[in-house]
């Protein structure tokens, strides 16, 4: 198996200021020991804040470069999630720095009121024997630091374990729960497909709920907690998380390809412990299809509403009224495109105008159990309305 160093990270100077590129590892002796060298062994569930400082080496409050960064756990929530980060391309000057690192989880740093930017600690202790951060209860959860010469290319940093529970600590309940979701195609109302040449290692999946922000609802990255795939034999996924749900619970999903728009389907927070949460992915292909039935040439910035009324196999049926509670409905004919009174064989519906938190129910011969839907900014938010008793989509 193919070991992964923690990665680099690069910096930009202006006006040819030399300054190196910053490498990263995991401590693997000594006192701070990590659970691996490899990133990629070593889980990252939840958030973190990252802060790079480059101070004067004898007066550590002279500090030359400071950031303070959220970092999301990337798809496999491992710590290579850490190798993501961006720099600021600010110069620097051409003298011995002492570069600091310290990796914090979310409850360890203030956020700014107006922003929700983090706010790092200005000044961390380490350990001159180790070089790693003095443990105490204001340690970061990683850390570690090292000296830049002029004329270094390349700084090696290694990062000592200080306290790594805390960082998964603070999205991870102490009694063992978790979240899981699965995955169905939109066009099959299948699974998605597993395996080297299937779909499911290709999705982002994440869960969360939109707020409200400008007068529209939000879903950002960092309003979502990340699921990882459980293996390559089944589409689902999963993390011990126990985050709170205060109206909705949706599943995020988004494929990893260019121009790929994220897909939520959402569901009222039931009480007590979460079901298995359905997610769904849509197509580029049927995406362009529907927006092109709109006569859309790019997707709305406020995002869309795509339902469909199934049947108890899953299939597309006709003759159906969609009545939301709020905002209106466009139903979609695969011959004739947008329009009539009631769904065709497709069972295909689009709203432009449903808030988020719109519930569609729809009328016809069955009864049908109603769904949860709405425009959340720069998604598509899937509702699936099917008859009485049929089994879970």
């Amino acid at each position: 198996m193919r070991r992964a160093a923690l990665g680099a990270i690069a910096v930009t100077a202006a006006c040819g200021t030399p300054v190196p590129q910053l490498r990263l590892g995991l401590a693997g002796t000594a006192s701070q020991i990590c659970p691996s060298t490899d990133c990629m062994a070593v889980q990252m569930l939840c958030d973190a804040v990252m802060s790079i400082r480059m101070v004067d080496p004898s007066e550590p409050s002279k500090t030359y470069f400071s950031q303070c960064v959220r970092v999301q756990p990337d798809r496999k929530s491992d710590m290579c999630s850490l190798r993501s980060v961006d720099l600021d391309q600010s110069p620097v000057p051409v003298r011995n720095l002492d570069v600091q690192i310290a990796v914090y989880s979310l409850s360890q740093v203030a956020f700014d009121p107006r922003t929700n930017d983090p706010i790092c600690p200005d000044a961390i202790a380490f350990s001159t024997a180790t070089g790693y951060p003095v443990e105490q209860p204001s340690a970061p959860a990683l850390g570690g630091h090292t000296y830049y010469h002029p004329g270094d290319d390349t700084v090696d940093i290694t990062l000592g374990c200080t306290n790594l529970p805390a960082i998964n600590a603070a999205c991870v309940s102490e009694t063992p729960r978790s979240v899981a979701a699965t995955v169905v195609d939109f066009d099959t109302r299948l699974p998605v497909t597993v395996g080297p040449l299937g779909i499911a290692d290709h999705l982002w999946v994440s869960v969360g709920e939109p707020h409200m922000l400008d007068g529209g609802y939000v879903l950002n990255p960092r309003d979502a907690f990340p699921l990882r795939l459980d293996n390559e034999q089944v589409a689902r996924w999963s993390a011990p998380l126990s985050p709170a749900f205060s109206k909705y619970v949706c599943v995020d999903v988004v494929e990893d390809e260019a121009e790929a728009t994220p897909t939520l389907r959402c569901l009222p927070t039931p009480a007590g412990q979460l079901p298995e949460l359905p997610g769904m992915r849509l197509s580029r292909g049927t995406l362009q299809n529907v927006l092109k039935s709109l006569s859309l040439s790019e997707f709305p910035d406020e995002g869309i509403t795509i339902g469909m009324v199934v049947d108890t196999l899953a299939r597309g049926v006709s003759d159906y009224v969609v009545t939301p509670s709020a905002g209106t409905v466009t139903y979609l004919s695969a011959t004739q495109g947008p329009g009539g009174t009631k769904t065709d064989a497709s069972g295909i519906f689009v709203s432009r105008d449903a808030p988020f938190g719109t519930k569609f129910a729809a009328s016809g011969l069955n009864q049908t159990v109603p769904g949860v839907g709405g425009l959340v900014a720069g998604k598509v938010t899937i509702v699936i309305v099917p008859f009485v008793g049929a089994s879970a989509l």
